[in-house]
């Protein structure tokens, strides 16, 4: 079984945010927010930031910033999504209003195209008669 600072120096590895020697082991608390789970501190990923958060090893994955900053990074996303958004959706108001002015184009015989219909045939019927 590996001890906890070998798992942890591979864990560092991958998520470079890991403060080094933050790795706790397994809480046996049950009150704890971490019960049963290994945890490690992060530094945040918001430019300037200097805060740290102690989180679960299972959400290193899915967890970058510090608790103030997340909600900035998640309006700021909201807010980057909505202007993609409108300015998607303006483009497509501009494009169906150019398809709309434009002239309805004919077949090159200035004639509409007529529908071909299906030709119906007769088969002969052979009557039976009852000797």
């Amino acid at each position: 079984m590996k001890s906890l600072q070998e798992l942890e120096a591979e864990l560092i590895v991958r998520y470079p945010a890991i403060i080094p020697g933050s790795m706790r082991d397994i809480d046996p608390d049950e009150t704890s927010m971490y019960h049963n789970k290994r945890t490690v501190q992060i530094n945040c990923a918001t430019e300037g930031c200097n805060h740290k958060r102690r989180i679960a090893t299972s959400d290193l994955h899915q967890v970058a910033h510090c608790e103030s900053c997340i909600r900035t990074a998640r309006l700021k996303r909201r807010r980057d999504a909505r202007a993609a958004h409108a300015a998607q959706k303006a483009q497509n108001t501009a494009d169906s209003i150019e398809t709309t002015k434009k002239p309805k184009e004919r077949a090159s015989s200035g004639k509409k195209p007529t529908k071909s219909k299906p030709k119906v045939t007769e088969t002969p019927v052979e009557t039976v008669t009852a000797e």
